[in-house]
Formats: structure tokens, C-alpha cells, sequence
């Protein structure tokens, strides 16, 4: 193994990681189509729980992603938490795993995309959710 497969491979023995809201998958990761996370489809105003435990790093509103909310968790990775409709949390707020941090949107956007998406960093570069996380 790589020095990142083998690092990769002992966070995820070393962290267990929860669904964030319950959806389907509708998009999944695809660095080359610029898709550096999952989308889901879920229930309108449908809770979103943290995947592990964390420190909230940033939590407030964007143009481009509604209410967005970054977790760092342990072993340099950090979890982001798109589009939702609002937080529940504040920066520098300590997480357990599977605590809810916000709520999906209302509606689906005008464009009719998704309305959440997670994304996972490791050591500054986008890594599949769905390799650390079974949905």
C-alpha cells in the first residue's frame, strides 16, 4: 500500500462514521467532473447529524451553498455539510458523532439539484465519502 492508502485505511479503521441524514445517493464522487462529495436526496427540513466526532471549524450561510457548516475531526480529516436550510452549531463548538448540526432545505434548489451534499477531506484533498462511510 501507498503511504496515503495505508493512512486512508487507518482512519477508517479508526473512526466510526455515521449516515448524516437519511436519503439516497444521487451523485457521487467524481473529481473529474469537479464533484468533490456526495449528494443525497432526502426529506424536506430532514435533520443532519455529524458523522464522527469533531470541532465545528466554520458554520454560517453562502450564496453558492445555503448554510454550510466544516467539522476537523481527528487524524487531519475534515467533513463539510452543504445546503442546508439551517445550523445549529457555532464555531469552535465541540461534536459528538450522530448529534444533529442542522436541518436539510426546505425545498429543492430553483435549479432542481439536490439538497444536501457532504464532502470529506484528508491531508487537503477531496476523498470519496463513500469510502469511510456505508450508506
Amino acid at each position: 500500500l501507498h503511504t496515503t492508502e495505508r493512512s486512508n485505511s487507518s482512519i477508517r479503521e479508526n473512526m466510526e462514521m455515521v449516515v448524516p441524514i437519511e436519503g439516497l445517493i444521487t451523485s457521487r464522487f467524481n473529481l473529474r467532473e469537479g464533484a468533490y462529495g456526495i449528494r443525497m436526496a432526502s426529506a424536506a427540513m430532514a435533520q443532519v447529524t455529524t458523522i464522527t466526532d469533531g470541532t465545528i471549524i466554520s458554520a454560517g450561510w453562502t450564496p453558492d451553498n445555503s448554510h454550510i457548516v466544516h467539522i476537523q475531526h481527528p487524524n487531519g480529516l475534515i467533513s463539510v455539510y452543504k445546503n442546508l436550510s439551517q445550523t445549529l452549531v457555532t464555531k469552535g463548538q465541540v461534536v459528538k458523532s450522530g448529534e444533529v448540526i442542522g436541518y436539510s432545505a426546505e425545498a429543492p434548489a430553483s435549479d432542481g439539484s439536490n439538497n444536501f451534499e457532504l464532502e470529506l477531506w484528508n491531508g487537503g484533498k477531496a476523498v470519496d465519502p463513500e469510502g469511510y462511510i456505508v450508506f
